[in-house]
């Protein structure tokens, strides 16, 4: 009989406190293993322990440990945290749920995925994230990385700053765009990179360098379009390789499959070039208005200068040739490359020039 009254007063006493906690509490509880509520001054703080699951509205939360404030609406969770809410899963070693002002802060081996209508997905990595959800806006910090499936690119910084809704991100401390297709990498570097419709459009500013297998292009302010693979670099544009450096006001180029195709040079154009594995990159060069490069399977196959163009030749003496220097004047200019050596240069209508010989005497 006593003991019968004593397992009656335990259940009694557990069953009141749990049902206190199902009426003050705004989360539904779905499991726990074990759960202990402690009640200080009026207010209830409750600790769930083991396989716990619990829904705060429409979101969705796992655990292996949580801690309810009831009174400040804060919700503390460790080991393997998981959440789900609508499009958007969440990962992380912890947790914290700010209620009242709606954030979501996650840290240790954060992971977030967004489902996007054509059930491809957005994936971020983080040492730690913050999720406004009033204002569908993520903010990742520490060994960042952005992937968008949808566009086959990959995105690493310090710190992102990504607007779930119009899909727009910001990147600094060090951003670093790859974009991969056929095992050939596209990738830009710059101090800032924003990206508008998951990286359809990216902007770079300030120290901004692209790079391929044997080219590079750098400048103040890049202009991408992923789709069309289409660039514009401003702000003291400079194209580098093994056999020619080029300076203009402004730099088009176009790639295929992440190949370049195109590299076309506007307003005070000027290309160094070699015409031997020997000569230096400052031996010879183009001046004009206009310049255009054309490639055929990433090497350099025709180079075409048009308005004021200059041309300065310089052919040093050795046992093969002799020396030719010359400076010619002319209204287009066209070389020929083949396997990144000059074949032949073609100029037309050529108005004035100097040409130099070495004299035997």
């Amino acid at each position: 009989m006593v003991k019968n009254l004593l397992f009656f007063l335990i259940f009694l006493t557990l069953f009141s406190s749990l049902t206190a906690v199902e009426k003050l509490r705004d989360y539904k509880l779905i499991n726990a293993d074990s759960l202990i509520v402690t009640k200080i001054d009026e207010f209830y703080h409750t600790k769930l322990i083991g396989n716990v699951h619990f829904f705060y509205g429409n979101t969705e939360f796992y655990c292996d440990t949580a801690n309810l404030d009831e009174k400040d609406k804060i919700s503390k969770m460790i080991g393997n945290v998981k959440v789900y809410e609508d499009t958007l899963s969440l990962f992380a070693s912890e947790a914290e749920y700010l209620r009242k002002r709606e954030i979501i802060y996650l840290r240790i081996n954060v992971k977030m995925f967004q489902l996007l209508p054509d059930s491809t997905q957005n994936k971020f990595y983080s040492d730690y994230l913050t999720y406004y959800r009033s204002d569908s806006l993520v903010i990742a910090e520490q060994n960042v990385k952005a992937i968008s499936e949808k566009q086959n690119i990959t995105g690493e910084c310090g710190y992102l700053k990504y607007y779930l809704n119009t899909h727009y991100g910001f990147m600094n401390k060090k951003p670093h765009i790859i974009r991969e297709e056929k095992e050939k990498l596209f990738e830009i570097y710059a101090q800032k990179i924003e990206y508008f419709g998951d990286y359809k459009k990216i902007v770079a500013s300030y120290d901004v360098r692209t790079s391929f297998e044997k080219y590079h292009i750098s400048g103040s302010f890049l202009l991408y379009y992923s789709e069309t693979e289409k660039a514009t670099v401003i702000g003291n544009p400079k194209y580098f390789s093994d056999i020619a450096t080029a300076y203009s006001q402004q730099f088009d180029f176009h790639l295929k499959d992440n190949k370049i195709q195109t590299v076309d040079l506007t307003d005070s154009c000027k290309v160094y070039y070699k015409i031997k594995e020997s000569d230096s990159l400052q031996d010879n060069y183009i001046t004009a208005k206009n310049i255009h490069f054309a490639f055929d399977d990433e090497k350099l196959q025709q180079v075409t200068a048009v308005k004021d163009v200059t041309t300065y030749y310089n052919q040093k003496k050795s046992e093969k040739s002799d020396f030719v220097q010359n400076w010619v004047n002319g209204d287009s200019l066209t070389i020929e490359m083949e396997n990144d050596k000059v074949k032949y240069l073609k100029l037309i209508s050529a108005k004035e020039g100097k040409y130099y010989f070495e004299v035997e005497k």
